[in-house]
């Protein structure tokens, strides 16, 4: 499922992204989520887990990845 099938995927974006250049977009299929730059939409696709992508999400929310000072 690693590709794009445009007969099923129906393909969305944050509406936060006000048509800025820096979005992403999400393609919910039921237990898998497929993530693409939405400038690039011929280009790679990320597949994960419904789980691992809202574990994530929830990542951000909390702010874990937040830049605090210091070299990554």
């Amino acid at each position: 499922m690693s590709e794009v099938d445009p007969e099923v995927d129906r393909w969305r974006r944050s509406t936060y992204s006000a048509g800025n250049s820096g979005c992403i977009e999400l393609c919910d299929r039921g237990d898998v989520v497929k993530i693409r730059d939405s400038k690039n939409v011929d280009g790679p696709v990320i597949v994960t887990g419904r789980r691992q992508w809202l574990d994530f999400v929830a990542a951000v929310c909390a702010g874990e990845f937040d830049h605090k000072g210091g070299a990554y």
